[in-house]
């Protein structure tokens, strides 16, 4: 900050027999000058000594008070002088007041965001004395203070930019009034004002649901210029873009590193290189629901079905980790459906016809987010073989502990039993009308026996049993 001082000095001069009038000067010294001719002695005097002449018997002399300032910031001095002209003497008076130089400071350079400020000046007034002080504006806007007169004030600017305000105090005489002469100081202080961002999101972010973790539609309007932008969540983990380089760019996709509800932020700042972030505006939340992709698994049951009673058993061995109100749609491909997530679902086909079942697994609040499974071949439903008569056949006891008795009226080839995973448990060739099946080995459940003929390749009849 630069500071310039100007002093109202007016010189001193005496004319022969003649008082001069008082006289103000800034600062603690003062030159002053008589014209005498043809004296045989001169000498310099002043009242209470409250100062040094640089020659007390010199005409051109200066003097300079050895006092401090009163509490009111000034000082008069009554100087006068004798000079011996051809044997007589003499004199002429003046009072001299002295006004101490005020000393102030602006305050330091700063920024604001915004056009509004504050200004606080360190003022050199004090109670009683003649000092006063007042604000100007050096910029090429237009300054609006809410009292100029006050080394503390607000005020308003027009314009973007840096401005210079200037802190002036005077120091008034108290003798020549009427002339105003002042002693002053200045200092200025520089002001930058940043324009407040405003930050923005371009989508509407209602209801947003990503379907695994990432989402690549987060959208932010771009900052004006001189302004950068940047997201933000609170999570430090998550990655904006490839190696968090989007993380600065308005359009850019997000990954988090667990599911469920994420909020994000858009942040506009601006600001000098070594506050770039003096004047901030946010956007937000974005609020996304990271919802885990499911991956749906089916299988089911082995081996050829019978209508009009073809019970087929579908198995579901989809992974339900980290899914919250899980969804699962069965489609058997008959027109039927259901809504079941158990790990098994039987259904029965009543006609022949090679089915296309499938299945839809979802979250509930994120139907979008859906994975649907299929089988790799249709479910064949075969008829009934005439040369086997279903009818004829017995399994008993039902339920079994041990052993299990199965008859028929026709020839019997082989014999398999499935559990509900439909896995073979149990395998056997007969070529008999009746055959005894040794189940003490297996574990307490449901079963299906799977009873071939003779005079076919595909299945005869399936049957089910309990194993207690």
């Amino acid at each position: 900050m630069k500071k310039l001082l100007f002093l109202l000095v007016g010189g001193l001069f005496f004319a022969s027999y003649v008082f001069s009038q008082d006289l103000t000067v800034c600062g603690n010294s003062v030159d002053l000058s008589a014209e005498v001719e043809n004296y045989t002695d001169f000498s310099w005097f002043c009242d209470d000594a409250v100062g040094v002449f640089s020659d007390a018997n010199s005409l051109n002399t200066t003097f300079t008070l050895a006092v401090p300032f009163n509490e009111q910031g000034y000082l008069a001095v009554r100087f006068y002088y004798n000079a011996t002209v051809g044997g007589d003497v003499v004199s002429d008076t003046v009072s001299v007041e002295f006004l101490e130089r005020p000393v102030v400071n602006a305050g330091p350079d700063f920024t604001v965001c915004g056009l509004d400020f504050h200004l606080n000046a360190t003022s050199s007034h004090t109670e009683g004395d003649n000092i006063t002080g007042f604000w100007t504006c050096l910029g090429t806007g237009t300054a609006t203070f809410d009292d100029a007169t006050s080394a503390y004030t607000t005020g308003n600017y027009s314009r973007y930019g840096s401005a210079t305000f200037r802190w002036t105090e005077s120091n008034h005489s108290h003798i020549n009034t009427e002339d105003d002469i002042a002693c002053s100081d200045y200092d200025d202080a520089i002001i930058t004002f940043y324009e407040a961002p405003s930050a923005a999101l371009s989508m509407n972010v209602a209801d947003t649901v990503a379907c695994g973790l990432n989402f690549e539609f987060l959208r932010a309007e771009t900052p004006e210029g001189g302004m950068y932008g940047y997201w933000y969540e609170e999570n430090t983990s998550t990655q904006f873009g490839i190696a968090n380089m989007g993380v600065y760019n308005p359009i850019t996709d997000v990954t988090v590193s667990s599911y469920g509800r994420h909020d994000f932020y858009w942040i506009v700042s601006a600001g000098p290189e070594e506050n770039p972030r003096l004047c901030v505006d946010t956007a937000g939340p974005w609020t996304v629901n990271f919802v885990r992709q499911p991956i749906a698994e089916i299988s089911t049951s082995t081996g050829s079905f019978v209508a009009p009673d073809a019970r087929v058993i579908f198995y579901n061995t989809t992974d339900y980790q980290d899914m919250e109100n899980v969804v699962c749609e069965w489609h058997f491909g008959d027109g039927t459906n259901e809504d079941n997530c158990s790990e098994s679902v039987e259904h029965i086909y009543a006609e022949a016809d090679c089915y296309e079942p499938y299945l839809v697994v979802m979250s509930s609040n994120a139907p979008q987010c859906s994975s649907t499974a299929r089988l790799e071949n249709c479910v064949s439903v075969t008829t009934s073989i005439a040369d086997f008569n279903v009818a004829d056949i017995d399994i008993s006891p039902n339920p079994a502990t041990n052993f299990l008795n199965i008859t028929s009226g026709e020839v019997i080839s082989d014999i398999e039993i499935v559990n509900v995973m439909g896995q073979v448990v149990y395998r056997t060739e007969v070529n008999s009308g009746n055959v005894v099946c040794n189940v003490e080995d297996l574990k307490a459940g449901v079963y299906i026996v799977i009873i071939y003929g003779t005079n076919t390749a595909s299945v005869a009849c399936q049957l089910k049993f309990i194993k207690e």
